[in-house]
């Protein structure tokens, strides 16, 4: 599950993008992705450690993501897969789709705008955008250290 979890937050992939991505979409230093919700492609730089964990997967047919017989990964597993790594970890009120967010997050934590967020997620809307960036605590007591009068 480790893989799987660390792709959606490197990417920010949509579940249906994520359970449909082929070998043949990692090109290079980016992934192809025909995005499921707008019908438009588009391209995600790939960051080096999702290098290293796509070239540690087992290559069983097209799909990047299989079950264990080799076969493409279906939504009902994935979902399963994850409500347990979830329980595992001691989470609470975690789904799927909250790893988008936390890919969101970090980016601006990191530096980048929300612009370059908004691409990265492959949002039409900058509005949409705004709901899955969360600033991190450290992130508002920067903001308010920057008031000097």
């Amino acid at each position: 599950m480790r893989p799987i979890i660390q792709t959606l937050i490197y990417t920010g992939l949509r579940k249906s993008e994520l359970l449909n991505l082929k070998w043949e979409h990692i090109q290079n230093d980016k992934l192809v992705i025909q995005a499921s919700k707008t019908n438009k492609t588009r391209f995600i730089p790939m960051h080096p450690k999702l290098k290293d964990i796509f070239q540690k997967l087992p290559k069983k047919n097209n799909f990047v993501f299989t079950n264990i017989s080799g076969t493409k990964l279906d939504e009902t597993t994935l979902d399963h897969k994850f409500r347990a790594a979830v329980k595992r970890a001691k989470i609470l009120h975690c789904s799927l789709h909250a790893t988008r967010h936390t890919a969101a997050s970090l980016l601006i934590d990191a530096g980048a705008n929300i612009v370059q967020v908004k691409e990265f997620l492959g949002h039409s809307d900058i509005r949409t955008t705004m709901i899955y960036i969360h600033l991190f605590p450290s992130q508002l007591q920067e903001t308010v250290d920057k008031i000097s009068f």
